[in-house]
């Protein structure tokens, strides 16, 4: 049953990484009797079972898990608006 319940987490968090624009390798889920925790290069987050999937979303798009490291910029947009006077 454990199993099976961290398979889903798995698939979840997977779907939702993807969903953000970002690569989900690296990206770790593991349960406690309180909540969530989800790892990924070298930041740790743990959120309490009631609304976790949100807060982790929230986090994923202010960039909480991105790599500093990183060349480039995942998933970032830079959208221009006309002001329609054409």
């Amino acid at each position: 049953m454990r199993q099976a319940v961290q398979f889903t987490l798995n698939r979840l968090v997977h779907h939702l990484v993807v969903c953000s624009e970002r690569n989900p390798a690296g990206f770790e889920v593991s349960t406690s009797e309180d909540g969530v925790c989800i790892r990924h290069s070298t930041v740790v987050s743990h959120y309490k079972a009631d609304g976790w999937m949100s807060k982790f979303s929230r986090d994923l798009h202010r960039g909480v898990f991105d790599d500093p490291a990183a060349d480039e910029w995942v998933g970032t947009r830079v959208v221009l608006l006309s002001s329609g006077t054409g």
